[in-house]
C-alpha cells in the first residue's frame, strides 16, 4: 500500500530510452494538477484563467517507516514534520524549484509564473519503507 512513485520515460536518439521511478513528481503539466487552495489556504477557482498548470514536488526530509507499529510510524511522521533540519532541507529544495520556474518565465517558456505552495506546511508522503516531507510548487503556463 501507499504511494509507489512517479514513473517516467524519456526516449533518446538511436532507439535508446531512460526509464525510472522517483518518489516525487519531477514535473507535471496539465489542468487540475494542483490544489484548489491558494497560499493562504483559501479556496480558489480551478483553472480560473483556462491556463495549464506546471507542478513539481519538493521532496526532502526523510524518516523510516515502522509498519509493525502504527503508533511508532505516526510518531516518526510527527518527528519529521517538527524537525527544523528537515523543514530547512525541504524549503531549500522548494526555493530551487521556484527559481527554475522563474528562469522558465524569463526565457518565455511560461507565460506567467504564479508559484504557490499547495500546502502551507509540508505534508508527509509515505512510501513502503520511508516517509518524506513534500510540498508542491505550481506555476501557470
Amino acid at each position: 500500500g501507499g504511494h509507489v512513485g512517479h514513473f517516467f520515460l524519456m526516449e533518446l536518439e538511436g532507439g535508446k530510452a531512460f526509464f525510472g521511478c522517483a518518489p516525487e513528481r519531477l514535473f507535471g503539466i496539465g489542468k487540475g494538477l494542483g490544489s484548489n487552495r491558494d497560499d493562504d489556504g483559501e479556496k480558489r477557482d480551478e483553472d480560473e484563467d483556462g491556463l495549464l498548470t506546471v507542478a513539481a514536488d519538493s521532496l526532502a526530509g526523510t524518516r523510516p517507516r515502522d509498519l509493525s507499529c502504527p503508533t511508532t510510524d505516526t510518531a516518526l511522521a510527527v518527528e519529521l514534520i517538527e524537525s527544523s533540519k528537515d523543514n530547512l532541507e525541504n524549503s531549500i529544495t522548494e526555493r530551487h524549484i521556484r527559481s527554475v520556474f522563474d528562469t522558465l518565465l524569463r526565457r518565455r517558456l511560461l507565460s506567467r509564473v504564479r508559484p504557490r505552495l499547495t500546502t502551507a506546511f509540508p505534508a508527509v508522503r509515505r512510501l513502503r519503507t520511508v516517509q518524506h516531507l513534500v510540498r508542491t510548487v505550481e506555476a501557470t503556463a
